[in-house]
């Protein structure tokens, strides 16, 4: 089960590769506290195998399984 963040962030994702900062800005993380709590979301998706991160470009991307898991979001979307 996904929480609404975690939805949030494969769909941020789901347009391209994005830096970390990037990702905050995109998702509307302005404070500190908004972005620690959007790290810890992401380290979630990580854990998940959702998402992973590039490590030289500094880029999250979405994984195989990320991107079969957007298209069952888009599915219960519609």
């Amino acid at each position: 089960m996904l929480s609404r963040k975690e939805v949030e962030v494969i769909k941020a994702l789901a347009e391209g590769p994005l830096k970390p900062k990037e990702l905050y800005a995109k998702l509307g993380a302005h404070t500190e506290g908004q972005q620690a709590n959007l790290r810890k979301v992401i380290k979630r998706l990580r854990d998940k195998g959702l998402i992973m991160k590039i490590p030289k470009s500094n880029l999250y991307v979405l994984t195989g399984k990320g991107m079969r898991i957007l298209e069952c979001i888009r599915i219960l979307e519609e």
